[in-house]
């Protein structure tokens, strides 16, 4: 999840590290921040056709962690691919604050997930549950976790990442359960949902609505964006598990950490984490109509 150099404690070094990682990883970095920045410009271009709907502001969150993870990432890994010197203070502070934007990042997705469970739970009260100042709350919330996390990084910087990982685990295992009770719900949802219609004899006779709920749509794409983390981050998340553990335990498990296929390996997958920040906004361009409509008029 953060960018971050293991190949020094390895049997190999810096110089000869793998560097097509690094630059599969700057090129996503500048795609990432190309994509939601110009998603940001959108949401504040088109305001007043988004921001009534209480789902926006988590996407805007997400939008500008994932923009801020774009960039710091881009800039670390500018540092690795022109050999660029930085002071190790320097360079902890990008690396926790990298931790700090990704975590809001992850935890935005963690309520957006919750939301739309509740949402399917209880279909009926949902609005008087999840009203925009809760919801604004929550997104405050998540930074000062996310911020907490990254002080605590300052002191305690490999418990804490294994902690971290150790919670992104258990969310992907929630993220599972969650999509195992929401997908089926909106499936049996709508093939529940019917109209009232009056025919020309004016006989009343029920038809089936074929088309979502627009909170069924964002629901839907809430599943996808939980997909798209999991598969772009989980290779990534025990990898970096595996050397976190290695080094806590000083050195006494886990030693194909040290080998050179690991660290090639690891770049690999860490290059494909940050994948992650730069699909969701395709997501939203993809699966939602509005969104795609307001991207073309910001475009045109």
């Amino acid at each position: 999840m953060a960018t971050s150099n293991i190949s020094n404690g390895t049997e190999g070094h810096r110089e000869d590290t793998e560097i097509t990682p690094y630059v599969i990883g700057l090129s996503i970095a500048f795609i990432s921040i190309l994509l939601n920045g110009f998603l940001l410009l959108v949401l504040a271009k088109e305001r007043k056709s988004f921001l009534h709907m209480r789902v926006t502001y988590y996407i805007i969150n997400l939008g500008i962690a994932d923009f801020l993870t774009g960039v710091i990432i881009l800039f670390l890994v500018m540092t690795r691919v022109f050999n660029i010197q930085l002071t190790a203070t320097c360079e902890d502070l990008m690396v926790i604050f990298n931790w700090i934007t990704m975590q809001c990042s992850f935890y935005t997705l963690v309520m957006m997930s919750i939301d739309r469970l509740v949402i399917v739970l209880y279909s009926l009260s949902w609005s008087y549950i999840l009203t925009v100042r809760r919801t604004i709350i929550s997104i405050i919330s998540l930074w000062v976790v996310s911020v907490a996390g990254g002080i605590l990084m300052h002191f305690y910087k490999l418990e804490t990442r294994l902690a971290i990982l150790s919670f992104v685990e258990l969310s992907i295992v929630i993220f599972i359960f969650n999509s195992l009770l929401i997908y089926p719900a909106l499936r049996k949802r709508e093939k529940g949902r019917f109209i009232a219609r009056v025919d020309s004899n004016r006989t009343v006779y029920s038809q089936r609505v074929l088309y979502p709920l627009p909170y069924d749509k964002m629901s839907r794409v809430v599943v996808i964006l939980v997909v798209v983390l999991i598969i772009t981050q989980l290779p990534f998340v025990i990898y970096l598990q595996m050397w976190l553990i290695h080094e806590l335990s000083g050195g006494r498990v886990l030693d194909t950490v040290r080998t050179q296929s690991f660290v090639i390996g690891y770049g690999y997958a860490q290059s494909f984490a940050s994948l992650n920040f730069a699909l969701n906004p395709v997501v939203y361009a993809w699966r939602i109509k509005k969104y795609r409509e307001a991207f073309a008029n910001t475009l045109c």
